[in-house]
Parts: C-alpha cells; sequence; structure tokens
C-alpha cells in the first residue's frame, strides 16, 4: 500500500504492477546471490508460475545444496500468501516430505501473511529457517533428488538464452554455477 498523505488515505497497488515490482526485483538479484527467483514462463499473462532457488547457507547441513522452489500466486495474490512447494528434496520442519509443499501452519510467514510480505521475503526465510537449531543439522535426501515432477520441464530454451544475457563479467560464480546446473538439468530430462 502507498500513504497518500496527511488524509490517511492509501492506495492498493494492483496485483500485476506489485508482480512486475517482484519481477524486476528478482531479475536484478537479491543480496549475495544466494536466493533468487523469477518467472516459470514468460508467456503466462497472468504471472502465476514462478521457480525459486535458495543455495543452502554455510555451516549447516545444506551448505552447498541448490534447492529448487515452485511458488504459485493465485489471484488473490498479495492479499494471500502464495502456495510454495520445494522442487529438491529437504527435510525441514515446515516441509511436508510427500509433496515438498511448505506448510502454512508450520511456516510462521505463511500463516501471518501480510500483503507486504514478498516471494523474495518467502525465500529468505526459508534460508533462515535452514539455519535454526531445529532444521540446520536434520539429516537431509540425497543430494539432487527431486520431487515427484521435475523442476526444469517447464523450462524453456528461450529462458536458458534470457538467463546467458543475464550473466555479464560483474556476475558472481555462484550465478554462474547455478546456470550451468539449470542448463545441465535442462538438457537431461
Amino acid at each position: 500500500m502507498i500513504d497518500m498523505g496527511s488524509e490517511g488515505s492509501r492506495v492498493v497497488v494492483p496485483r500485476n504492477f506489485r508482480l512486475l515490482e517482484e519481477l524486476e526485483r528478482g531479475e536484478k538479484g537479491i543480496g549475495d546471490g544466494t536466493v533468487s527467483y523469477g518467472m516459470d514462463d514468460a508467456d503466462d499473462i497472468f504471472m502465476q508460475s514462478w521457480t525459486g532457488t535458495i543455495i543452502g547457507p554455510s555451516n549447516t547441513v545444506h551448505e552447498g545444496r541448490i534447492y529448487q522452489l515452485k511458488l504459485f500466486c493465485g489471484k488473490e495474490y498479495p492479499d494471500t500468501p502464495p502456495t510454495v512447494r520445494f522442487q529438491t528434496r529437504i527435510n525441514m520442519t515446515c516441509v511436508n516430505q510427500e509433496s515438498g509443499m511448505v506448510e502454512p501452519s508450520l511456516f510462521p510467514m505463511l500463516a501471518n501473511w501480510q500483503r507486504e510480505y514478498t516471494m523474495e521475503d518467502i525465500l529468505t526465510q526459508l534460508k533462515k529457517d535452514m539455519m535454526s537449531p531445529q532444521n540446520r543439522k536434520l539429516a537431509q535426501p540425497p543430494e539432487g533428488s527431486f520431487q515427484h515432477f521435475f523442476f526444469f520441464s517447464s523450462w524453456r530454451i528461450s529462458s536458458l538464452e534470457a538467463c546467458i544475457l543475464e550473466l555479464d563479467e560483474n556476475s558472481s560464480h555462484t550465478a554462474y554455477l547455478i546456470f550451468f546446473l539449470m542448463a545441465f538439468l535442462f538438457f537431461i530430462s
């Protein structure tokens, strides 16, 4: 919401404008590059299906692991939270082990959703939760194992080409690692 002055009136930013802002921020990269997100399909005019990536935090069992997630923003987003599902298998207290879904009742950010929260906030909080005492040492599934369907199946060559264009000489080595891993997994699927 945007405060419009002393009258106390507020203007609610429409859903698509909000999602365009999030897309722009996601494309620019977030912080140290260990959390990222973007749209699954550039042709999705409703901007519903998103992919997120979290690189596991240091000094935890998640260190160096790359976790892929799906976020689905329904028609009521951002008034209601997106659904969040890990594509990569992970053992966390807030994640359903069968489906990979982040359980809203076990993840306070989703349970107490506020319109101001973003997909970036969700991914950043999930990364923080990986470092929590109850999650930092939990035994994990074998590295590289995925939930029921494969994350990269919806990617197109144009998406990979867009990634190549986004990477430049100022990008971190992490970005290159993520790109080459994504390309490899795409071509073996």
